[in-house]
Order: structure tokens, then sequence, then C-alpha cells
């Protein structure tokens, strides 16, 4: 890909500055009255004349720098549209990525789910204990061939051997309670005999 080419030939503006601002002081010297009630009205009309004086000299700047920012904004808006332009394509790119991406985790969920069913077949375990949290599933989930990677299948052969455990845990609870049940019933028994 080739660098974008900018030729760049910087604008030299001169204007005899000094000479203006001599030549401006000298005419400015004959407005220079102290302001009393005989010469207001006069005074009005020469903040005025300097007034109108200024602006004149901001609308001939103006022209100049018109001038100049023209082809400023003319190359930020060519630049504008080349970035345009990349986005829309980036945009194409990414939203490839994201199908691609969501394909395989969706291929990888099924794929982990599937595994948890084989990995079941045998087992028993009280519905209670069959509600299973898959790890999230992610796009390099997958080895090259299409199938689980060892650390997934560790995750979830982990899952069943805690479920097993806790279906196991709660089944010695609950035969301590039919235990303790029975011992109870028995003790009331006996001291009904008694």
């Amino acid at each position: 890909m080739n660098k974008l080419k900018v030729q760049v030939i910087a604008p030299i503006i001169t204007a005899d500055f000094s000479a203006f601002k001599t030549n401006l002081d000298e005419y400015t010297k004959q407005f220079e009255i102290e302001v009393t009630s005989e010469n207001l009205k006069e005074s009005k009309e020469i903040g005025a004349k300097l007034n109108k004086l200024k602006a004149d000299i901001k609308s001939e700047a103006k022209k100049y720098l018109e001038i100049i920012e023209t082809p400023v904004r003319d190359f930020k808006a060519k630049i504008k549209e080349i970035e345009a332009l990349l986005d829309e394509k980036r945009g194409k790119i990414v939203a490839g990525i994201a199908a691609f991406e969501d394909a395989k985790k969706l291929e990888h969920t099924q794929k982990m789910q599937d595994y948890l069913n084989s990995q079941l077949v045998g087992v028993e375990l009280r519905d209670e204990f069959k509600k299973f949290y898959l790890p999230s599933p992610s796009v390099v989930g997958l080895t090259s061939k299409g199938e689980l990677t060892k650390p997934f299948k560790d995750k979830i052969n982990g899952l069943i051997s805690y479920a097993v455990e806790q279906q196991r845990l709660r089944d010695i609870e609950i035969e301590n309670q039919r235990l303790k049940d029975e011992a109870r019933a028995n003790e009331i028994l006996r001291q009904r005999e008694i």
C-alpha cells in the first residue's frame, strides 16, 4: 500500500505592516483630542470613523485568510472521505470476524454439551444435580480437528465430579437426618413404654 502523497506549498502572506502602522499612527494623530461638551458630537464621529476603519481592515484580512483556509478545508474533507472508506472496509471485516467467532462459539457450546452428555452416560445423578453451567465458549476451545481442547474436557469432567460429590454429601446428610429421626422416634417410643 502506497502512502498518501501530499505536497504542501506553504502560503506566504506579506504586508507592509510597519509602514501601514506608521501611516495609521500619523493619520490618527488628528483624532487625538480631549473630549468636551463642545466637541462631543465630533468625538463620536471620530470614534465611528475609527471603528469603520477597523472593520474595513478586518474585512480585507478575512478575504486573504479565506484564500488560505479554503485549501485546508478541502484537504480535511478529502481526508474525511478516505477515513470513511477505511471505516466502511474495516466495518465489513469486523462484522465478518464477529460472525465467524459467533459460529465458532456456538459450535464450541454444542461440542461441550455433547461431551457432557457422553460423560454422563452411566453416571447416576438425581435431577437436582444435573444442572450444569458450562464454561463460557471460546473461539480457541476447539482443536484444529473440531474437538474440545483438553482444558475444556477437564473443566467439564470437574463439573461432573463436583456434582457426583455434592450428591454423595447430600445422600450422607439425608441418611444422617434419617438416623437422627429414627433415633428420636425410638426414644419417644421408649419413653412411652416407661
